[in-house]
């Protein structure tokens, strides 16, 4: 859906100091920073800015002491970076 045509979605994970790291990246459009600082809203009436997912993937983030973050790249890409604490039973 936000993937342009011909674009790629990469998944990585990066084993950070006391953190599991997940970075997805799409080659998109990008988004501007006034939109990337609104994504994380819930819905309220207008569909500008998306709707629930990503305040519900924030909220679910924060419920088990990890964060999500979005941000876009010089080359057009966005990627959702998510970190959670590692958990070493």
């Amino acid at each position: 859906k936000y993937t342009s045509p011909g674009g790629r979605v990469t998944i990585q994970y990066v084993d950070g100091k006391g953190t599991a790291d997940i970075f997805v990246t799409n080659e998109s459009q990008g988004v501007s920073s006034d939109r990337a600082s609104k994504v994380f809203m819930p819905f309220t009436g207008e569909k500008v800015y998306g709707g629930n997912g990503l305040y519900v993937a924030q909220r679910i983030m924060q419920a088990h002491d990890g964060s999500i973050d979005m941000y876009s790249g010089q080359d057009n890409s966005v990627t959702v970076a998510l970190r959670l604490p590692k958990v070493i039973p």
